[in-house]
């Protein structure tokens, strides 16, 4: 990777959240003004093109949005086909593990919402098909072990946005998403298998097992098994 590689790299990490409207409802847009007056004095050739990776890397890293495009994300990938992976697997690797628990029921708490509901509890891992294989950061058969009823899922979302997991609740029960457990299943187990590089792979294989553990301890507890 060249410097201006790292430099995009850095600054789309540190700035993607800063105009996420999860957290803002007015005044969106702060990253490009920032970026104009920092590289104001630092960068005097080429600071166009620079902020144009950094903006650009910034609108695809979401969940979200990779999500929402299936396998039409490819095309983005090949536009940035070293800082965005890297920076997307960051992103994921932190709402995941311990911290990812942490960051989802402080979240949950911000929103009202409740820790679980009777629903959310009854819910489990979708198993897909056995022919069944990822397209995006990992293969159905790739090395790992999982736990219990868990298994790899495909990588790629559907094309309304939503994941192939969302839709792993006992069948014909009817999912209210407005509690911290259910996001678990909608999305933090859906992560470890959209992570692209090798290092993010190793460290996102150890935190989703973490996560397996604490929901299951987390509903033999409110079942009093524990």
């Amino acid at each position: 990777m060249t410097s201006e590689d790292w430099l995009v790299l850095e600054l789309a990490a540190l700035l993607h959240d800063v105009d996420d409207k999860k957290y803002l409802t007015e005044d969106r847009g702060r990253v490009p003004a920032f970026l104009q007056e920092l590289f104001r004095d630092v960068f005097r050739d080429d600071t166009d093109r620079v902020i144009r990776r950094i903006l650009f890397v910034i609108e695809h890293v979401s969940f979200r949005t990779e999500a929402g495009m299936g396998e039409d994300f490819a095309k983005v990938l090949e536009q940035e086909p070293l800082v965005l992976p890297i920076v997307q697997d960051a992103d994921r690797i932190d709402a995941i593990g311990a911290l990812g628990v942490a960051r989802c029921f402080c979240f949950g708490g911000s929103r009202d919402r409740a820790l679980y509901t009777t629903e959310s509890l009854k819910r489990e891992i979708e198993k897909p098909p056995p022919s069944s294989s990822g397209g995006g950061g990992r293969s159905s058969g790739s090395s790992g072990t999982g736990s219990g009823s868990e298994r790899r899922r495909p990588s790629h979302g559907r094309s309304d946005g939503s994941s192939s997991a969302s839709a792993s609740a006992n069948s014909g029960s009817a999912v209210n998403k407005d509690d911290s457990l259910s996001h678990f299943y909608d999305k933090l187990f859906t992560l470890r298998d959209r992570i692209k590089t090798h290092a993010g792979r190793r460290m996102a294989e150890e935190r989703h097992q973490f996560m397996l553990t604490f929901v299951q301890r987390l509903k033999s507890e409110v079942a009093g098994v524990r």
